[in-house]
């Protein structure tokens, strides 16, 4: 039994661990994509969308945030139906040793010269780098 606990409690603390990213990672705030240029910025504690042109998107998503990213830290921009869409993430974690945690997802998508948000999408684990195509284009009607 006492080892059974032992090993139970090191799985909760390796994946406390797991969740954390060390400290010279940076979240991805900026992407380009045909000729335009995006960063996130805090705006009053909630992300935005800060793009090229000077313009300012709120978004529906909590301070900090991110893009949704690959491996490699790139910005996953996905190409549908001539649309480009991109996804930006937020996760509220618990406090170790407790992995819990939620996140929010918000589908932005340029279509045909114009900029749509998709509603948040709550999901019950961590960020992870690459989330399924299907959740970035079965947000919006096509």
């Amino acid at each position: 039994m006492k080892s059974l606990n032992a090993f139970i409690l090191s799985l909760r603390t390796f994946s406390a661990y797991a969740s954390t990213k060390p400290q010279d990672q940076k979240d991805v705030l900026d992407i380009s994509f045909d000729g335009r240029r995006i960063s996130l910025v805090n705006d009053n504690g909630h992300c935005a969308l800060a793009r090229s042109d000077d313009s300012l998107l709120r978004l529906d998503v909590n301070w900090p945030c991110q893009f949704s990213q690959t491996f490699l830290r790139k910005a996953v921009l996905e190409n549908y139906r001539s649309a480009t869409i991109f996804m930006v993430q937020h996760s509220n974690r618990v406090v170790p040793p407790d992995t819990h945690c939620t996140t929010d997802l918000q589908a932005i998508r340029y279509f045909k010269g114009n900029v749509e948000l998709a509603p948040v999408h709550k999901v019950e684990r961590c960020s992870i780098r690459r989330w399924d195509q299907k959740i970035f284009v079965g947000q919006f009607d096509w």
